[in-house]
């Protein structure tokens, strides 16, 4: 029996609760027993699916005391009405899917233009992964997103003794310390100890703010095995990044003391003297959520980025 004219305008008012309600009513022939499947009131689901015949304009149900049985009309509707709810699912499914496979990767800013080409090679390989989106940082602020979730990976310059809770670590290469000096700069061929570096001839010493790693883990050092570090906490040029201490360092006769890999990815023609025998190594990390199982969501993304790091 017809229940009114429905143009197709009407239609775009059909919605996947709909879709669902006509279904269960389909399968359940008992209004009772559908609203309970679907945590309905057996008000509101013979509301809606009065409104569901007004919109589609016939009459999907006959009623009578033995339950509900479809008309031809809506016997026809059902096999449409399952199509678009399995394409309502596996639109949904396929969003969270793709959703699922974007990955962000937080990494220190010095490194990332050497990171980028080899990794841009290897992503044939990681597809699987998705997409990605790298944050290029200072290197305080990489463990902070990880951590806070804002970046599901992240590389970065750690230190054993300044880890973070809730952080997992994957080293990929040991970072020797040393001086890092301008390309002008006469450094001595050998160094037996970082106490005289202020007396030198007009050389000054820069050092990296206090809430970066390398200040951190050489005070945690200096904590643990009683080897001082004043020349370097004493000094009165302090940079808040790699890059304006880069820009100091090349500028003019100051020295600092860094890992062998921030000297590796400086733009500036600086000279390097390794002193593993006077100061701790840093590692550059993969890290990641303790419990996240990143390493395992993320494998194809991380097989590249280690793949990456080792070809620079």
């Amino acid at each position: 029996m017809p229940v009114g004219t429905a143009s197709t305008s009407d239609f775009a008012n059909i919605s996947f609760r709909d879709l669902q309600i006509f279904l269960a009513l389909a399968e359940q022939r008992s209004i009772t027993k559908a609203a309970k499947d679907l945590h309905l009131t057996q008000s509101g689901m013979s509301r809606a699916i009065q409104a569901l015949e007004v919109t589609v304009g016939v009459q999907l149900f006959n009623r009578s005391r033995q339950g509900l049985t479809l008309t031809d009309a809506g016997a026809a509707f059902k096999a449409y009405a399952q199509r678009l709810a399995e394409s309502y699912v596996a639109a949904v499914l396929g969003v969270q899917t793709a959703r699922d496979k974007r990955m962000t990767l937080a990494t220190i800013n010095v490194i990332a233009p050497l990171l980028l080409p080899g990794l841009m090679q290897r992503l044939p390989s990681a597809k699987a992964a998705g997409s990605l989106a790298i944050n290029a940082l200072p290197g305080q602020q990489v463990m902070a997103q990880v951590a806070a979730g804002t970046a599901e990976l992240g590389l970065c310059m750690c230190a054993e003794t300044t880890r973070p809770s809730g952080i997992e670590l994957m080293p990929l290469l040991s970072a020797p310390l040393g001086l890092l000096a301008g390309a002008t700069v006469r450094l001595r061929a050998a160094v037996h100890s970082l106490s005289p570096l202020l007396q030198l001839p007009n050389l000054q010493l820069a050092r990296l703010a206090d809430d970066m790693v390398l200040p951190q883990a050489l005070r945690a050092y200096s904590t643990q095995h009683g080897v001082q570090f004043d020349a370097y906490f004493a000094s009165r040029i302090v940079c808040n990044s790699m890059s304006a201490l880069f820009s100091a360092i090349a500028g003019g006769q100051w020295v600092t003391l860094a890992s062998a890999i921030a000297a590796h990815c400086t733009p500036q023609p600086l000279q390097f003297l390794p002193l593993p025998h006077l100061l701790p190594p840093l590692q550059l990390c993969l890290v990641g959520r303790k419990g996240s199982g990143w390493r395992q969501l993320h494998g194809a993304w991380v097989d590249a980025i280690v793949a990456s790091v080792q070809s620079v």
